[in-house]
């Protein structure tokens, strides 16, 4: 996405931040179109702590700092980038899910600042991510599948089915 977009989705989330006591934004974010990273804004009483990680150890771009802050009440900005997690050049968007995961869970079961320190640094090899991938495909397809079975079918899902049979 652009940050175009990214401006957009945090001006919409400011909405909401305004309007309940508890909001969260769970961001995977497409950096120069080649590297996906993880941002989670979890906002309490309007005031915000933004939590990111980027798996090739970068912080977070000065320009999307400048957006989040102009429109959010940020307290803290808890920036993980400290630790080169990715090894190879092609599994940061896995990395990106599996960093908003762990960084959901310890905000929503309130787990100790080591908590995610340490879930951070799991080593996570090629295997590994070519299960989660394997996983991730099968809940897709199986999807795909219920969504098919809905009307009127949608031309996407017509092209999806045809591709299907071939």
């Amino acid at each position: 996405g652009s940050l175009e977009q990214f401006q957009n989705q945090i001006q919409s989330f400011k909405t909401d931040v305004d309007r309940v006591k508890k909001a969260r934004l769970t961001l995977i974010i497409n950096l120069v179109k080649v590297h996906w990273t993880s941002l989670v804004l979890d906002c309490k009483n309007k005031n915000c702590v933004a939590y990111y990680i980027d798996s090739q150890a970068k912080y977070l771009p000065q320009d999307y700092k400048q957006i989040i802050e102009a429109n959010l009440k940020l307290n803290t900005v808890i920036d993980f980038s400290n630790f080169f997690q990715q090894t190879d050049n092609y599994n940061c968007g896995l990395w990106a899910l599996e960093n908003a995961e762990d960084i959901t869970r310890y905000v929503d079961e309130n787990r100790s600042p080591e908590w995610l320190d340490s879930r951070i640094k799991i080593s996570r090899d090629t295997n590994y991510f070519k299960q989660k991938r394997n996983v991730i495909s099968e809940k897709l397809h199986l999807d795909l599948e219920r969504i098919a079975r809905l009307s009127p079918k949608l031309p996407a899902l017509e092209t999806y089915e045809k591709s299907q049979k071939r």
